[in-house]
Protein backbone atom coordinates (compact mmCIF):
# COMPACT_ATOMS: atom_id res chain seq x y z
CA UNK A 1 0.00 0.00 0.00
CA UNK A 2 1.55 3.66 -1.16
CA UNK A 3 -0.44 6.59 0.03
CA UNK A 4 0.51 9.32 -1.86
CA UNK A 5 -1.08 13.60 -0.61
CA UNK A 6 -0.02 15.88 -2.60
CA UNK A 7 -0.84 19.45 -1.23
CA UNK A 8 -3.19 21.76 -2.93
CA UNK A 9 -1.90 25.69 -3.80
CA UNK A 10 -2.34 28.45 -0.68
CA UNK A 11 -1.22 25.30 1.58
CA UNK A 12 1.85 25.19 2.77
CA UNK A 13 3.01 21.91 4.92
CA UNK A 14 4.75 22.76 7.89
CA UNK A 15 5.65 19.10 9.53
CA UNK A 16 4.31 15.89 10.67
CA UNK A 17 2.78 15.14 14.12
CA UNK A 18 2.49 11.45 12.94
CA UNK A 19 4.39 10.20 10.41
CA UNK A 20 3.25 6.71 10.87
CA UNK A 21 6.49 5.00 12.18
CA UNK A 22 8.84 6.42 10.01
CA UNK A 23 7.17 5.40 6.75
CA UNK A 24 6.18 8.77 5.26
CA UNK A 25 8.17 11.42 4.12
CA UNK A 26 7.57 15.19 2.17
CA UNK A 27 9.06 15.96 -1.09
CA UNK A 28 9.01 19.67 -0.88
CA UNK A 29 9.81 19.99 -4.67
CA UNK A 30 6.67 17.94 -5.40
CA UNK A 31 4.86 19.32 -2.54
CA UNK A 32 3.91 15.84 -1.98
CA UNK A 33 3.63 13.51 1.21
CA UNK A 34 4.41 10.14 0.17
CA UNK A 35 3.52 7.20 2.81
CA UNK A 36 4.96 3.49 2.00
CA UNK A 37 2.57 1.79 3.98
CA UNK A 38 4.09 -1.93 2.89
CA UNK A 39 1.37 -5.28 3.62
CA UNK A 40 -1.83 -4.21 6.14
CA UNK A 41 -3.44 -7.41 7.59
CA UNK A 42 -7.38 -7.26 6.81
CA UNK A 43 -9.08 -5.15 9.13
CA UNK A 44 -6.09 -2.80 10.10
CA UNK A 45 -5.35 0.58 10.17
CA UNK A 46 -2.48 3.09 8.80
CA UNK A 47 -2.87 7.16 9.60
CA UNK A 48 -0.56 9.58 9.94
CA UNK A 49 -1.00 13.48 10.58
CA UNK A 50 0.32 16.86 9.38
CA UNK A 51 0.27 20.64 10.14
CA UNK A 52 -0.06 23.02 7.44
CA UNK A 53 -0.54 26.37 6.90
CA UNK A 54 -2.95 28.76 4.74
CA UNK A 55 -0.56 31.24 2.88
CA UNK A 56 -1.54 34.71 2.55
CA UNK A 57 -2.26 33.66 -1.37
CA UNK A 58 -5.35 31.51 -0.93
CA UNK A 59 -7.28 34.82 0.33
CA UNK A 60 -9.58 36.86 -2.12
CA UNK A 61 -12.29 39.03 -2.00
CA UNK A 62 -14.69 36.12 -1.43
CA UNK A 63 -14.45 32.70 0.50
CA UNK A 64 -12.52 30.22 -0.98
CA UNK A 65 -12.45 26.41 -0.53
CA UNK A 66 -9.11 24.23 -0.58
CA UNK A 67 -9.92 20.48 -0.81
CA UNK A 68 -6.56 18.37 -0.09
CA UNK A 69 -6.66 14.68 -1.63
CA UNK A 70 -5.12 11.49 -0.34
CA UNK A 71 -4.83 9.10 -2.55
CA UNK A 72 -3.87 5.37 -2.31
CA UNK A 73 -2.63 2.86 -4.55
CA UNK A 74 -2.79 -1.14 -3.28
CA UNK A 75 -3.17 -4.56 -4.50
CA UNK A 76 -3.74 -7.99 -2.93
CA UNK A 77 -2.50 -11.61 -2.71
CA UNK A 78 -5.37 -13.26 -4.36
CA UNK A 79 -4.69 -10.37 -7.47
CA UNK A 80 -1.63 -9.83 -7.29
CA UNK A 81 -1.81 -7.97 -10.59
CA UNK A 82 -4.45 -5.79 -9.91
CA UNK A 83 -4.56 -1.90 -8.81
CA UNK A 84 -6.68 -1.18 -6.46
CA UNK A 85 -6.55 2.85 -6.36
CA UNK A 86 -8.68 5.57 -3.93
CA UNK A 87 -9.05 9.42 -2.63
CA UNK A 88 -10.38 10.89 0.04
CA UNK A 89 -11.18 14.58 -0.06
CA UNK A 90 -10.92 17.41 3.26
CA UNK A 91 -11.91 20.32 2.38
CA UNK A 92 -11.63 24.01 4.75
CA UNK A 93 -13.00 27.37 3.45
CA UNK A 94 -10.43 30.32 4.10
CA UNK A 95 -12.27 33.54 4.52
CA UNK A 96 -11.73 36.43 2.08
CA UNK A 97 -9.03 38.71 3.18
CA UNK A 98 -9.58 41.87 5.73
CA UNK A 99 -10.03 45.02 3.76
CA UNK A 100 -7.08 46.85 3.48
CA UNK A 101 -6.96 49.88 6.17
CA UNK A 102 -8.01 53.21 5.44
CA UNK A 103 -5.25 55.95 5.64
CA UNK A 104 -4.99 59.25 6.15
CA UNK A 105 -2.15 61.47 6.04
CA UNK A 106 -1.72 63.81 8.63
CA UNK A 107 0.59 67.05 8.70
CA UNK A 108 1.28 69.76 10.66
CA UNK A 109 3.24 73.19 9.90
CA UNK A 110 4.00 75.82 12.49
CA UNK A 111 5.16 79.18 12.81
CA UNK A 112 6.55 81.24 15.22
CA UNK A 113 6.25 85.56 15.48
CA UNK A 114 9.59 85.98 16.55
CA UNK A 115 13.29 83.80 15.80
CA UNK A 116 14.96 86.31 18.44
CA UNK A 117 13.55 88.07 21.70
CA UNK A 118 14.29 89.49 24.89
CA UNK A 119 13.29 88.00 28.59
CA UNK A 120 10.05 89.28 29.60
CA UNK A 121 8.43 89.38 25.67
CA UNK A 122 5.28 88.16 24.27
CA UNK A 123 5.73 84.76 22.17
CA UNK A 124 2.70 83.70 19.37
CA UNK A 125 3.11 80.39 17.37
CA UNK A 126 0.75 79.36 15.02
CA UNK A 127 0.24 76.01 13.83
CA UNK A 128 -2.11 74.17 10.92
CA UNK A 129 -2.76 70.82 11.01
CA UNK A 130 -3.96 68.91 8.03
CA UNK A 131 -5.49 65.97 6.68
CA UNK A 132 -4.58 65.22 3.00
CA UNK A 133 -6.69 62.13 2.77
CA UNK A 134 -7.44 59.65 1.47
CA UNK A 135 -9.71 58.99 4.14
CA UNK A 136 -11.59 60.90 6.90
CA UNK A 137 -9.23 61.34 10.05
CA UNK A 138 -10.93 60.24 13.07
CA UNK A 139 -9.79 60.52 16.96
CA UNK A 140 -8.05 64.26 15.66
CA UNK A 141 -5.09 65.62 18.11
CA UNK A 142 -3.19 68.48 17.52
CA UNK A 143 -0.76 69.33 20.28
CA UNK A 144 1.48 71.80 21.03
CA UNK A 145 4.54 71.35 24.18
CA UNK A 146 5.44 74.52 25.26
CA UNK A 147 9.02 75.42 26.21
CA UNK A 148 10.34 74.88 29.95
CA UNK A 149 9.27 77.77 31.76
CA UNK A 150 7.77 79.90 29.26
CA UNK A 151 4.61 81.29 30.44
CA UNK A 152 0.95 80.52 29.32
CA UNK A 153 -1.25 83.41 27.92
CA UNK A 154 -4.20 82.06 25.84
CA UNK A 155 -5.10 79.93 23.02
CA UNK A 156 -7.80 80.26 19.90
CA UNK A 157 -8.18 76.99 18.00
CA UNK A 158 -10.76 76.49 14.77
CA UNK A 159 -14.40 75.95 16.09
CA UNK A 160 -14.25 72.37 15.42
CA UNK A 161 -11.38 72.35 17.85
CA UNK A 162 -11.88 70.85 21.81
CA UNK A 163 -8.58 72.73 23.57
CA UNK A 164 -7.09 71.81 27.18
CA UNK A 165 -4.53 74.66 28.50
CA UNK A 166 -2.35 75.00 31.17
CA UNK A 167 -3.47 77.81 33.82
CA UNK A 168 -2.50 81.23 32.82
CA UNK A 169 1.12 81.45 34.15
CA UNK A 170 1.98 78.47 34.08
CA UNK A 171 3.73 76.28 31.58
CA UNK A 172 2.89 72.56 30.08
CA UNK A 173 0.80 71.70 27.00
CA UNK A 174 -2.00 72.77 24.91
CA UNK A 175 -3.84 69.33 23.48
CA UNK A 176 -6.74 69.86 21.13
CA UNK A 177 -9.05 67.35 19.53
CA UNK A 178 -11.85 67.07 16.98
CA UNK A 179 -13.82 63.55 16.44
CA UNK A 180 -13.68 63.48 12.86
CA UNK A 181 -11.63 65.98 10.62
CA UNK A 182 -12.39 65.44 6.08
CA UNK A 183 -9.57 64.76 3.99
CA UNK A 184 -8.66 68.23 1.81
CA UNK A 185 -9.84 69.64 -0.06
CA UNK A 186 -13.25 69.49 1.97
CA UNK A 187 -14.20 72.34 3.62
CA UNK A 188 -12.55 71.63 7.86
CA UNK A 189 -9.71 69.56 6.66
CA UNK A 190 -7.30 72.02 7.76
CA UNK A 191 -7.43 73.44 11.55
CA UNK A 192 -5.38 75.82 13.02
CA UNK A 193 -4.24 76.31 16.66
CA UNK A 194 -2.55 80.08 17.78
CA UNK A 195 -0.93 80.51 20.84
CA UNK A 196 -0.07 83.26 23.27
CA UNK A 197 2.87 82.91 26.02
CA UNK A 198 5.36 84.95 27.79
CA UNK A 199 9.00 84.62 28.20
CA UNK A 200 10.03 84.97 31.75
CA UNK A 201 11.88 87.72 32.67
CA UNK A 202 14.91 86.08 34.12
CA UNK A 203 15.68 83.72 31.65
CA UNK A 204 19.36 83.93 30.67
CA UNK A 205 20.56 85.41 27.40
CA UNK A 206 21.36 82.66 25.14
CA UNK A 207 18.62 80.38 26.07
CA UNK A 208 16.65 78.49 22.83
CA UNK A 209 12.81 78.14 23.03
CA UNK A 210 12.45 74.78 21.37
CA UNK A 211 8.39 74.42 20.53
CA UNK A 212 7.52 71.00 18.91
CA UNK A 213 4.03 70.76 17.78
CA UNK A 214 2.53 67.45 16.31
CA UNK A 215 -0.82 65.80 14.80
CA UNK A 216 -2.15 62.39 15.03
CA UNK A 217 -5.39 60.39 14.71
CA UNK A 218 -6.90 56.95 14.48
CA UNK A 219 -6.09 55.55 10.80
CA UNK A 220 -2.69 54.70 9.84
CA UNK A 221 -0.35 56.74 7.37
CA UNK A 222 0.71 56.23 4.51
CA UNK A 223 4.47 54.94 4.00
CA UNK A 224 6.63 57.14 2.37
CA UNK A 225 4.76 59.76 4.63
CA UNK A 226 4.68 62.74 2.61
CA UNK A 227 3.60 65.02 5.44
CA UNK A 228 5.56 65.12 8.66
CA UNK A 229 3.68 64.78 11.39
CA UNK A 230 5.73 66.82 13.90
CA UNK A 231 7.10 70.22 13.22
CA UNK A 232 9.34 72.69 15.42
CA UNK A 233 10.57 76.38 15.70
CA UNK A 234 13.68 77.91 17.71
CA UNK A 235 13.65 81.22 19.25
CA UNK A 236 16.84 82.66 20.76
CA UNK A 237 16.89 84.69 23.97
CA UNK A 238 19.42 87.97 24.37
CA UNK A 239 19.49 89.79 26.93
CA UNK A 240 20.03 93.28 24.99
CA UNK A 241 23.69 94.92 25.42
CA UNK A 242 23.54 97.74 28.75
CA UNK A 243 24.54 101.40 27.75
CA UNK A 244 28.05 102.56 27.96
CA UNK A 245 28.47 105.15 30.80
CA UNK A 246 29.35 108.36 29.28
CA UNK A 247 32.71 109.93 30.28
CA UNK A 248 33.12 111.73 33.23
CA UNK A 249 33.95 115.26 32.65
CA UNK A 250 37.48 116.04 34.22
CA UNK A 251 37.92 119.28 36.71
CA UNK A 252 39.57 122.07 35.48
CA UNK A 253 43.16 122.83 36.46
CA UNK A 254 43.72 124.98 39.70
CA UNK A 255 45.91 128.12 38.25
CA UNK A 256 48.04 128.31 41.48
CA UNK A 257 49.01 124.70 41.44
CA UNK A 258 51.19 122.16 39.55
CA UNK A 259 49.98 121.44 35.87
CA UNK A 260 47.90 118.79 35.53
CA UNK A 261 48.64 115.70 33.70
CA UNK A 262 46.19 115.85 30.12
CA UNK A 263 43.69 113.53 30.58
CA UNK A 264 43.78 110.70 28.54
CA UNK A 265 40.54 109.39 26.44
CA UNK A 266 38.37 106.99 27.37
CA UNK A 267 37.62 104.80 24.71
CA UNK A 268 34.27 102.26 24.93
CA UNK A 269 35.23 98.89 25.53
CA UNK A 270 34.29 96.62 22.66
CA UNK A 271 30.85 95.14 22.90
CA UNK A 272 31.64 91.04 21.80
CA UNK A 273 28.79 89.38 19.42
CA UNK A 274 25.77 88.07 20.83
CA UNK A 275 25.18 84.66 21.41
CA UNK A 276 23.66 84.59 18.84
CA UNK A 277 26.69 85.16 16.28
CA UNK A 278 28.03 82.38 14.35
CA UNK A 279 30.10 82.10 11.35
CA UNK A 280 29.91 78.85 8.35
CA UNK A 281 32.18 77.80 6.49
CA UNK A 282 32.04 76.41 3.05
CA UNK A 283 33.71 74.66 0.46
CA UNK A 284 33.86 72.70 -2.21
CA UNK A 285 35.73 70.52 -4.66
CA UNK A 286 34.44 68.74 -7.91
CA UNK A 287 36.00 65.26 -9.19
CA UNK A 288 37.17 64.31 -11.68
CA UNK A 289 38.93 67.66 -12.17
CA UNK A 290 37.86 67.69 -15.78
CA UNK A 291 35.36 65.91 -17.94
CA UNK A 292 33.46 66.15 -21.80
CA UNK A 293 30.47 65.57 -23.20
CA UNK A 294 28.11 63.02 -21.39
CA UNK A 295 30.83 62.69 -18.47
CA UNK A 296 29.61 63.14 -14.48
CA UNK A 297 30.66 64.97 -12.48
CA UNK A 298 30.76 64.98 -8.42
CA UNK A 299 30.75 67.43 -6.35
CA UNK A 300 31.39 67.62 -2.39
CA UNK A 301 30.38 70.66 -0.55
CA UNK A 302 31.57 70.72 3.40
CA UNK A 303 29.74 73.38 5.74
CA UNK A 304 31.25 74.07 8.97
CA UNK A 305 30.10 76.03 12.25
CA UNK A 306 33.19 78.00 12.72
CA UNK A 307 31.75 80.20 15.29
CA UNK A 308 30.37 80.54 19.09
CA UNK A 309 27.01 79.41 18.56
CA UNK A 310 24.45 77.15 17.23
CA UNK A 311 23.90 77.40 13.48
CA UNK A 312 19.88 77.03 13.34
CA UNK A 313 18.10 76.68 10.05
CA UNK A 314 21.34 76.17 7.77
CA UNK A 315 20.67 76.54 4.08
CA UNK A 316 23.19 75.03 1.20
CA UNK A 317 22.32 75.95 -2.06
CA UNK A 318 24.46 74.83 -5.56
CA UNK A 319 23.70 76.67 -8.59
CA UNK A 320 24.87 74.39 -11.76
CA UNK A 321 25.90 76.48 -14.50
CA UNK A 322 24.44 75.65 -18.40
CA UNK A 323 26.20 72.80 -19.63
CA UNK A 324 25.92 70.93 -16.00
CA UNK A 325 22.41 68.52 -15.19
CA UNK A 326 22.40 67.65 -11.84
CA UNK A 327 21.38 63.84 -12.24
CA UNK A 328 21.87 63.17 -8.41
CA UNK A 329 21.30 65.36 -5.49
CA UNK A 330 20.47 63.43 -1.96
CA UNK A 331 18.23 65.80 0.36
CA UNK A 332 18.28 68.28 -1.65
CA UNK A 333 14.90 69.88 -3.28
CA UNK A 334 15.12 72.29 -6.61
CA UNK A 335 14.45 76.09 -6.26
CA UNK A 336 14.79 77.71 -9.53
CA UNK A 337 17.74 77.10 -10.77
CA UNK A 338 19.21 75.71 -7.78
CA UNK A 339 19.25 73.27 -5.88
CA UNK A 340 18.82 73.52 -1.48
CA UNK A 341 18.47 71.43 1.06
CA UNK A 342 18.22 72.79 5.06
CA UNK A 343 20.22 71.39 7.81
CA UNK A 344 18.05 72.08 11.04
CA UNK A 345 20.91 73.33 13.32
CA UNK A 346 25.02 72.48 13.11
CA UNK A 347 26.69 72.59 16.54
CA UNK A 348 29.58 74.76 17.18
CA UNK A 349 32.55 73.10 15.59
CA UNK A 350 30.42 70.40 13.62
CA UNK A 351 30.70 69.77 10.17
CA UNK A 352 28.38 68.48 6.97
CA UNK A 353 29.14 67.25 3.81
CA UNK A 354 26.83 66.95 1.12
CA UNK A 355 27.22 65.55 -2.50
CA UNK A 356 25.41 65.90 -6.10
CA UNK A 357 25.89 64.34 -9.45
CA UNK A 358 25.91 66.20 -12.75
CA UNK A 359 26.30 65.60 -16.56
CA UNK A 360 28.04 67.81 -19.10
CA UNK A 361 25.86 68.18 -21.91
CA UNK A 362 28.19 70.74 -23.80
CA UNK A 363 30.58 70.27 -26.74
CA UNK A 364 31.84 73.35 -26.16
CA UNK A 365 35.82 73.20 -24.02
CA UNK A 366 36.66 75.76 -21.49
CA UNK A 367 35.94 76.07 -17.58
CA UNK A 368 32.38 75.69 -16.22
CA UNK A 369 31.85 77.57 -12.89
CA UNK A 370 29.75 75.69 -10.19
CA UNK A 371 28.58 77.81 -7.40
CA UNK A 372 27.17 77.65 -4.08
CA UNK A 373 26.05 79.38 -0.62
CA UNK A 374 25.50 78.96 2.75
CA UNK A 375 23.42 80.70 5.03
CA UNK A 376 21.28 80.55 8.89
CA UNK A 377 19.50 82.58 10.14
CA UNK A 378 21.98 83.56 12.52
CA UNK A 379 25.43 83.81 10.05
CA UNK A 380 26.13 85.63 7.10
CA UNK A 381 26.15 84.37 3.44
CA UNK A 382 29.37 82.62 2.97
CA UNK A 383 30.12 81.90 -0.99
CA UNK A 384 31.85 79.45 -2.76
CA UNK A 385 32.56 77.79 -6.03
CA UNK A 386 34.45 74.54 -7.55
CA UNK A 387 35.60 74.59 -11.66
CA UNK A 388 35.84 72.03 -13.68
CA UNK A 389 38.19 71.83 -17.56
CA UNK A 390 35.79 70.87 -20.41
CA UNK A 391 37.53 68.54 -23.39
CA UNK A 392 35.94 69.57 -26.71
CA UNK A 393 34.44 66.28 -28.13
CA UNK A 394 36.81 65.13 -30.77
CA UNK A 395 36.50 65.71 -34.43
CA UNK A 396 37.33 63.91 -37.53
CA UNK A 397 37.89 64.39 -40.59
CA UNK A 398 37.70 61.77 -43.77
Amino acid sequence: VVVADPLPSGLDFVGFTNDGGGRCTYTAAARTITCNVGTLQPDATFAYSYKATVSASAQGDTPASLANYACYNANSEDQPNVVFHGCDPAAVVVPPAPPAPELADLGVVKTVSHNIVKPGDTLTWTMVGTNYGPATSTGFMLADQLPAGVMFVSASASPELTCTTPPVGATGAVTCTAPSVPAAPAAGSSLTLTIVATVPSTTPTGTLLLNVATVSGDQDEPVPDPHPNRDETLTLVRVPDQPIPPTPTPLPPDPDGPPQPPVQPVHPPRVPGGPADTLLKLSKTGSPASASLGGTITYSLRVSNAGEALAMKVRVCDTPPTGLTVISAPGFKRSGKSFCTTISKLAIGKSRTLHLTARVTTRSPGRLVNHATVNSRNAPTRRTRAATVIHGAPTFTG
